[in-house]
């Protein structure tokens, strides 16, 4: 994407599962859509293989380490919210 004042129909911000599919429904009826997603390159090879997961979940270069609240529900325990 160049900023020579590109226009598009559609922003969407965050390319999870949700936003990926919203921007192919989008754009396979014609509809300019820029897909904003934060990060750099995901060249980490651990990205792309499920098992990767264990080495990624906790890594501060790739994940946001954002945890949940303790609650009554989960006996007070915080959970890791991986995303990013």
């Amino acid at each position: 994407m160049s900023n020579s004042g590109d226009t598009f129909d559609y922003i969407i911000i965050g390319g999870g599962s949700s936003g990926s599919i919203l921007t192919n429904r989008l754009s396979s009826n014609g509809s300019t859509v820029c897909l904003v997603e934060a990060g750099p390159k995901d060249t980490n090879p651990y990205i792309h293989i499920p098992a990767g997961y264990i080495k990624n979940i906790f890594s501060k270069k790739l994940t946001w380490n954002f945890f949940s609240e303790p609650s009554p529900h989960t006996n007070f325990r915080s959970f890791s919210l991986p995303q990013g």
